[in-house]
């Protein structure tokens, strides 16, 4: 597959250098400066008006694609209409110069067209490899550092990157400021094919992060920090602390990112190429409590977040050497550059206490005043009791093998309904690590009151709910389940990005109401639930071990 891109690359080139050839001179000419103001003008609007696609859900998984490609594709086009427009003639040449002339203009152009169409098109969402090429990525002869691994025959991309960072830093260089391509966006080549997507698997892990969704916790820089041997020993190390919530995480289910998709910027002058760094390692949490150090030292090391929890704090580790002495201007983390604005310098101690804090996570108390939930009404259960749906009626709701992920949906709650096998719903879909967990929270029908209760006047109708684990963790809730008894209907809203983040999100209940309302959560498998809070305001006790209840249910 990768030789069908190779060709296709050259021959799509030949074809245009063919075209303009035929055009003549003055037409290639004119298509050419057509082509380089397009362009021009769609890198300079490309990293805003990605960032700004970020925020739109769904589509944040192709902005920096569609960022640069249809910027470029619009301008070409209006630039080719009027220029055909303003200048309808040609100029006549001898027929060699125009074959000559043209067919060099019409090469150039192509080169640069189809290196955009590449640069887009290769920070598209989808797996690694673009039709069989992967040019740059991690592997096991790189002890997992990102390396080449394949050049095009014809390496449009790199060559429109390097032209294109060129006029940044020179003719096209903005008037005020230092900022250019080259030393905002090094290395766009080697982010495009395949840096960005090498950590996709299969396509399913996402090349993009909304900036609301992603915090710096903070920046250090140590002289002398004694790394583990494999990753060069003790020497200047620098440490970036991220936090990355459930927005960022891959389509709603887990959080995972490779080192080939997150680099440190060093601070370079406009006209020089900026230096780029990947971690060498990483510490975050782990299961059972505390940090665990890791390294980026094989292609299967991803910093990812723990089972069922709903977001992730990751310190990463650079080598300070990797940046040839510059100072880190930003960090990018899957094409979303933030500016480090605060670098603390300490020593290597304070540097490891740093990486390894444990946060500021409090394991919650027992409150003997308030009441414990157990039972029906905190169970591990990603089903909808003796409710029956099928396949076929979701409408407005999506599912895998037969699992709910995500949408809503209202159902009749017929009883004694019967669905086939191959076609009935099994539940709410439970990534690797997780257990999902219903809480009841009808009005007037479960120990947990969020409707009338002072916590919830005192909270605020804006407050979120949380269940609480053993060791601070807290989850919110992805979704509900209401039972409309009078109706004699259901209502299901599973929306594991957003969840239901306050609790006026909730369907409302009247104080005579004899419905059943539940909200879904998903913790992790080997958590231990012990508490139910509103906000900040701890309102009940919990003690449910969400290993051992669903070892029990299973039975």
């Amino acid at each position: 597959m990768s030789i069908l891109l190779n060709v296709l690359v050259v021959a799509i080139v030949l074809l245009i250098a063919y075209w303009w050839a035929n055009q003549g001179a003055f037409s290639g000419f004119l298509h050419l400066l057509c082509v380089i103001a397009a362009a021009t003008i769609a890198f300079a609007v490309w990293e805003p008006l990605s960032v700004w696609m970020l925020s739109l859900g769904g589509v944040r998984v192709y902005a920096w694609g569609l960022g640069l490609l249809v910027p470029f594709a619009v301008l070409l086009f209006v630039f080719r209409l009027a220029s055909d427009k303003l200048v309808p003639d040609n100029l006549n040449f001898p027929t060699a110069v125009n074959y000559l002339l043209g067919g060099a203009f019409g090469a150039i152009a192509g080169v640069l067209s189809i290196g955009i169409v590449l640069l887009g098109g290769g920070m598209l969402q989808g797996e690694s490899s673009l039709m069989g090429h992967v040019g740059w990525a991690r592997s096991s002869q790189s002890q997992g550092r990102p390396a080449e691994m394949a050049s095009l025959w014809l390496p449009a991309h790199q060559i429109t990157a390097n032209v294109f960072a060129g006029l940044s830093a020179g003719a096209m260089a903005p008037e005020t400021g230092s900022a250019s391509l080259r030393n905002r966006q090094p290395g766009l080549d080697r982010n495009a094919m395949s840096l960005l997507r090498d950590g996709a698997i299969d396509g399913k892990s996402a090349i993009a992060v909304p900036p609301s969704a992603v915090e710096m916790l903070g920046a250090a820089f140590s002289p002398a920090m004694a790394l583990p041997a494999a990753l060069g020993g003790s020497q200047p190390v620098y440490a970036v602390g991220l936090q990355f919530r459930q927005p960022s995480f891959d389509f709603g289910e887990q959080f995972r990112m490779s080192a080939s998709q997150v680099r440190l910027i060093g601070d370079a002058p406009r006209g020089r190429t900026a230096p780029t760094a990947h971690p060498v390692a990483w510490t975050s949490s782990i299961a059972g409590g505390g940090r665990g150090f890791f390294a980026f030292d094989d292609i299967s090391n991803y910093v990812t977040s723990p089972p069922g929890q709903q977001q992730v704090d990751a310190w990463l580790l650079f080598r300070g050497d990797d940046l040839d002495g510059a100072v880190p201007r930003f960090i990018q983390i899957k094409g979303l550059r933030l500016p480090i604005a605060n670098l603390d310098q300490v020593d290597a101690g304070a540097m490891m206490a740093k990486v390894m804090g444990q946060g500021d996570l409090i394991p919650p108390e027992f409150d003997p005043s308030l009441r414990t939930v157990a039972g029906s009404d905190l169970a591990v259960d990603n089903t909808f009791g003796q409710l029956q749906l099928s396949t076929n009626e979701l409408a407005g709701m999506r599912e895998t093998d037969q699992y709910l992920t995500e949408g809503k949906g209202e159902f009749p709650a017929k009883a004694g309904r019967r669905v086939s096998k191959g076609l009935k719903v099994k539940g709410i879909f439970e990534p690797e690590g997780t257990r999902v967990v219903q809480l009841n929270i009808s009005r007037g029908r479960s120990p947990v009151d969020i409707w009338d209760s002072a916590a919830r006047e005192q909270a605020g109708a804006d407050a979120g709910l949380f269940l609480v684990d053993a060791e601070g963790r807290s989850y919110a809730p992805i979704g509900y389940f209401w039972k409309r008894r009078n109706e004699g209907e259901v209502e299901i809203m599973i929306d594991p990005i957003k969840g239901v983040r306050s609790i006026s999100n909730f369907p409302s209940q009247g104080a005579a109401s004899v419905d059943e309302l539940y909200a879904i959560f998903r913790v992790g498998e080997r958590s231990t639930l012990k508490a139910i809070r509103l906000g900040e305001i701890q309102i009940a006790n919990a003690d449910l071990d969400v290993a051992a209840a669903a070892a029990n249910s299973r039975r």
